[in-house]
């Protein structure tokens, strides 16, 4: 039997994977292509609802198209 710990270690990596899948999903749609340049940034930033995750393309010489994907972490440690 996993320990707490673990299992919320793997529902917030699964939610990452997913947040980054689908940024990357809409990243393609745009023809921002890595090829081309384009990378995702991940920072982390602390809210009221707890810590999160933001993800969004980025390049070294063009502006953002204002895509974003967020991962909650509540206090409790749970993806919201």
């Amino acid at each position: 039997m996993k320990n707490q710990d673990e299992v919320l270690s793997a529902a917030v990596h699964a939610r990452l994977v997913s947040a980054r899948q689908s940024l990357a999903k809409q990243m393609a749609q745009l023809g921002l292509r890595e090829q081309d340049g384009w990378r995702i940034s991940e920072e982390l930033r602390n809210s009221p609802q707890g810590t999160q995750f933001v993800l969004r393309p980025i390049h070294t010489r063009l502006d953002s198209p204002g895509l974003e994907a967020t991962v909650t972490i509540d206090n409790d440690g749970c993806p919201c």
